[in-house]
């Protein structure tokens, strides 16, 4: 029990050392690196979408929601899951017997670019958030992902994708870049520590689109775990200093827009 105790307490310590003081750009290329362990082979990736498609042509009315703009999202990262009482959508593997992970605990990164992606439709359609994952399943999971997909992947996919994109990292995502960085661009992916103190909390990634209102323009941050897409910020700052109660930190920010 002592040697247990003084073993979290070594790893606590250790994820807030990350947090504090790893820099940012070191953190994404581990992230990278982490696409190279556990690979999900093609045959496994191949189930999962057939799953994932009989999944979502019965569940994607209950999972999509309509947002103030009137587009369809993915809110509720939850509702991928088994909570929901329903069958879960897969993504990645927990081990060698290719156990199935559940797409509520590490798809973040896939629905942020479903979200962006139902934004720059300009359209209230479903989509096809199985064929991402898929994509993503093959060719960016992070240790056959059970943390997730890398960052940059999302960045890979964007561009392949015929989109503008640009960048900001770590402490260039200050208050003063990111009002001159949104300017440039239609919508946002942006990748936070959930508890800017410590790791142990997880990295998030979510969407932000602009939603302009008497001819102000705001934000939404969808797939946040609190107001999903509901609610409407004056600025990308004020959208992520409300996620987690200010408790996050950027550690990336991409934007993006039609070339």
């Amino acid at each position: 029990m002592k040697r247990q105790k003084k073993e979290s307490r070594i790893r606590d310590y250790l994820l807030q050392l990350i947090s504090k003081h790893v820099p940012v750009g070191a953190v994404l290329a581990g992230y990278s690196l982490c696409t190279h362990i556990g690979r999900i082979s093609g045959e496994t990736a191949k189930e999962h979408l057939a799953h994932n498609q009989r999944l979502w042509e019965m569940r994607k009315d209950s999972v999509l929601q309509r947002a103030a703009d009137g587009r369809l999202y993915l809110e509720r990262q939850a509702l991928l899951g088994e909570a929901s009482g329903a069958e879960a959508f897969h993504f990645g593997v927990k081990d060698r017997r290719r156990t199935p992970l559940f797409a509520d605990y590490n798809s973040c990164e896939a629905i942020a670019v479903f979200n962006l992606e139902q934004f720059l439709s300009g359209e209230a359609q479903t989509g096809d958030f199985p064929k991402l994952l898929y994509t993503f399943e093959r060719n960016a999971a992070a240790c056959g992902g059970r943390f997730g997909s890398a960052p940059s992947a999302v960045e890979r996919y964007l561009k392949k994708s015929g989109l503008q994109v640009g960048k900001l990292v770590g402490t260039a995502c200050d208050r003063k870049r990111l009002l001159a960085f949104t300017a440039q661009f239609e919508a946002f992916i942006v990748v936070v520590y959930n508890n800017k103190n410590t790791l142990r909390a997880g990295i998030h990634t979510m969407c932000v689109t602009k939603d302009v209102r008497n001819r102000t323009t705001g934000y939404l941050l969808h797939n946040d775990y609190h107001c999903y897409g509901a609610r409407w910020y004056p600025s990308l700052t004020a959208a992520i200093e409300d996620y987690n109660f200010d408790r996050a930190k950027m550690i990336e920010v991409l934007g993006v827009k039609k070339k």
